[in-house]
């Protein structure tokens, strides 16, 4: 058996595994940070491998997998009426908006898929895998008629373009279904990609981007369905999730959702405190002596060699609003980093052309800045080999915030240890 934890609090990730010839031999491997990138930062996750217990054969999605479907119950439309999407099969007709010509169409399903949701608790509710609920008449009076239970990637074709469900949770009549516990789900392929009838609301028919491994497929399908799929080539309408387009419909349903009832939208509580700081390999903490415009001052102590560059970290979907299609763990935007030593002044730049440095997001070559996610590392051994004695470095803040009132702290890196 192999157990995996990774331990937000100490940045510590711990791996036990058990092996010789009786399974009596024990190791325990000790990393520093996340090197199995188990989940984000912020989120305490274990992950058991046991293939004694293992099912080998069903599709279990985890937090992180994009599911994108319906929850067992869900009423699709049908020339005959109505009927639950876990009685729908291969050959079945279904009833179809074809966008284009603004008319309806009805198409045979081709395939139908079913997978299994074991949501994480300890995860942000977009990552949890728990499912999205749009109330009853959340869209307007009728749409969907009941309640409609949907992965949080699922589609909803609203104001002509399809739009994820997660960007319109509120909280009140859109939200994550958070106390859901496992669950089933399921999805139907028809002919063409199509916006199909889903309680009364229009939504969308599956389309293999590369996810059908999560799902079994439900009796015989129509022909081979081992095609790929673009959203750009073939989906039935536009896939929408910019800020300009979505915020409004936000702005739009939570208004309604007042006047219906359904509860008042409350929106996080956010500063703009970057609480920057530097930390030692020794886990000295180094607070600003100076902030001036955009530019935060550190005095080093004699011979520091490396730091990690830390401050407050959010994800823009949670500190502005899930209209927000940003779900990176941002710190803050950095521009120039400069050095001044006892003889001389560099200027650092590994941090603008490094790829794959710890806790800083990709390299954009045109870009003269860098966002980290809040625990940076910075290698001074660029500012030369005589760096013994105090320095000053001056780091450039172009961008910082919004983060939630009451983040998790960053601790300060610890070396990787063997026990066994």
């Amino acid at each position: 058996m192999t157990s995996i934890v990774y331990n937000p609090q100490d940045k510590l990730t711990t791996l036990e595994t058990t092996g010789g010839l009786l399974g009596l031999a024990r190791f325990t491997y000790i990393f520093t940070g996340n090197p199995f990138n188990l989940r984000n930062y912020d989120t305490r996750v274990m992950m058991i491998v046991n293939n004694d217990r293992l099912d080998l054969n069903s599709k279990h999605s985890s937090p992180g997998e994009t599911e994108v479907c319906y929850l067992a119950g869900t009423r699709i439309l049908t020339p005959s009426g109505e009927r639950t999407v876990e009685s729908l099969r291969a050959g079945d007709a279904v009833e179809t908006w074809n966008a284009t010509c603004g008319m309806k169409e009805t198409l045979f399903i081709r395939w139908v898929g079913k997978g299994r949701a074991v949501p994480c608790e300890e995860e942000v509710n977009d990552q949890s895998g728990h499912p999205v609920c749009i109330r009853k008449n959340a869209l307007s009076d009728g749409v969907p008629h009941s309640d409609l239970y949907v992965t949080s990637e699922h589609c909803l074709f609203v104001r002509g373009a399809f739009v994820p469900a997660r960007m319109l949770v509120n909280g009140t009549s859109i939200y994550f279904v958070r106390d859901s516990g496992p669950y089933d789900y399921f999805h139907i392929e028809t002919e063409n990609h199509s916006i199909i009838w889903a309680n009364g609301l229009t939504a969308e028919s599956y389309l293999d981007t590369g996810n059908r491994k999560t799902l079994t497929q439900v009796g015989p399908g129509v022909r081979s369905v081992n095609t790929r799929r673009s959203w750009d080539c073939v989906a039935a309408a536009m896939l929408c999730t910019h800020r300009d387009f979505v915020e409004p419909l936000f702005i739009a349903l939570r208004q309604r959702a007042q006047q219906i009832g359904h509860g008042r939208y409350s929106p996080p509580a956010v500063t703009h405190d970057d609480k920057i700081a530097l930390r030692t390999r020794e886990g000295q903490i180094i607070a600003p002596c100076r902030r001036s415009g955009n530019r935060a001052v550190f005095v080093l102590p004699d011979g520091v060699s490396e730091i990690w560059i830390t401050s407050q970290a959010a994800r823009p979907s949670e500190s502005i609003g899930p209209f927000v299609d940003d779900r990176r763990k941002l710190g803050v935007l950095i521009g120039a980093i400069d050095y001044f030593g006892c003889s001389k002044s560099r200027s650092i730049t590994s941090h603008l052309a490094e790829h794959n440095l710890p806790g800083w997001e990709p390299v954009d070559p045109s870009a003269p800045f860098r966002w980290t996610n809040g625990f940076a590392y910075l290698d001074l051994s660029e500012a030369g080999p005589d760096i013994e004695g105090e320095a000053v470095i001056s780091v450039e803040i172009i961008s910082a915030g919004p983060y939630l009132e009451q983040p998790k702290p960053c601790d300060a890196p610890i070396e990787v240890r063997l026990c066994g």
